[in-house]
């Protein structure tokens, strides 16, 4: 991903910018591609505080065949309250188009709060806490409509010899509107809970071009009272990280 701000007046940006994501499977059934744009105004109200307006557009692909497109607005805005403290919001709306899938064609919301605290020069505390809702407007889809609520605190602690020690948990409940028939044997609605632990180590002073190797390990779980959706999953990640 990436973005280019550009300057049209004292205090005005045009923010210009989009994301791309892959991830594959051994079979192609379930291979996922996230493509996102988005292109808007940002208005810096004072020297600690800033907003954006953005118009948005997202389509993801399955099995490589387009899956559905999404056109909508995202609202950005952050906070400096001191050189140790810094909280940012985000919400957005988008319209949600099938390809094939057209019952489930409707609105998407999310919505979410960030703050970080650097409370000694080399420990850093962040929180987020977020909240969506995925409404399909075809009332034969009812059971897919969900609302969805997440948490995550995370700590990073800057260590001698240049490593720099990270950790964060994240907890997510998902509530559906209905049920899912005989996969939901209680016959209660849908209800889904995440629980995803994340353990992350950053050389500093290896460097290639300012960047430094990060090497992340994750575990993720998820249960549901809904059958053949619950899943445990871990696995590893190397990412190049630099601080400006």
């Amino acid at each position: 991903g990436g973005e280019y701000q550009y300057p049209i007046g004292r205090h005005l940006r045009l923010r210009a910018g989009g994301s791309f994501s892959r991830r594959e499977h051994a079979g192609a059934e379930f291979d996922r591609t996230f493509l996102s744009a988005h292109v808007g105004p940002r208005r810096l109200l004072d020297a600690d505080t800033e907003a954006s307006l953005l118009a948005s557009a997202r389509r993801l692909w399955r099995a490589g065949a387009p899956d559905f497109d999404e056109f909508g607005l995202r609202i950005e805005a952050s906070r400096r309250f001191d050189r140790r403290m810094t909280a940012d919001i985000q919400a957005s709306w988008h319209q949600r188009t099938h390809r094939l899938s057209t019952w489930l064609d409707g609105p998407t919301m999310d919505a979410r709060v960030r703050a970080a605290l650097v409370a000694t020069p080399t420990v850093r505390f962040d929180a987020a806490a977020g909240w969506g809702r995925d409404r399909p407007d075809d009332a034969a889809a009812r059971r897919f409509r969900h609302t969805r609520r997440w948490v995550q605190p995370g700590l990073a602690v800057d260590l001698p010899w240049g490593i720099t020690l990270a950790g964060s948990a994240e907890w997510r409940w998902t509530r559906f509107d209905g049920s899912f028939g005989l996969l939901t044997p209680s016959g209660k609605p849908r209800r889904d809970r995440s629980r995803t632990f994340r353990v992350s180590v950053n050389r500093r002073d290896w460097t290639l071009f300012g960047f430094s190797p990060r090497i992340s390990l994750v575990h993720e779980r998820r249960t549901s009272n809904t059958q053949g959706v619950g899943y445990r999953r871990t696995g590893a990640e190397l990412s190049i990280v630099r601080l400006f």
